[in-house]
């Protein structure tokens, strides 16, 4: 998902409208900070920052990658799918280093 060019909160103008603003991004940030104040106790803060952002896309990859996994199990077994689908395994390793990440975050604070 395409990040808008404007990370910023909404900023009223002289008119007292704020600047549109592309709302399928916005309620896309929601659910995941909503998904991550659930599943490890902190917000990825992605309305409020765009430093997490690319974690959205990244789980849109690892998902295609664990349906595509999940329908040839024999890809996986065989170790084909590193080579076979190496961009998304690529995007795999980093949102597994990013949660890896947030998890020790998470069990460090207590």
């Amino acid at each position: 998902m395409d990040a808008e060019p404007d990370s910023k909160f909404f900023v009223a103008s002289e008119k007292g409208w704020s600047v549109p603003r592309n709302m399928a991004h916005w309620a896309n940030y929601l659910g995941h900070d909503i998904i991550g104040d659930i599943c490890y106790g902190k917000s990825f803060e992605t309305l409020t920052s765009d430093k997490n952002r690319a974690t959205i896309g990244l789980t849109a990859d690892v998902s295609k990658l664990m349906y595509i996994s999940g329908q040839m199990s024999w890809v996986v077994k065989s170790g084909l799918h590193v080579v076979a689908f190496l961009p998304m395994f690529r995007q795999m390793q980093k949102f597994t280093a990013f949660g890896n990440a947030v998890v020790e975050q998470r069990t460090a604070s207590g």
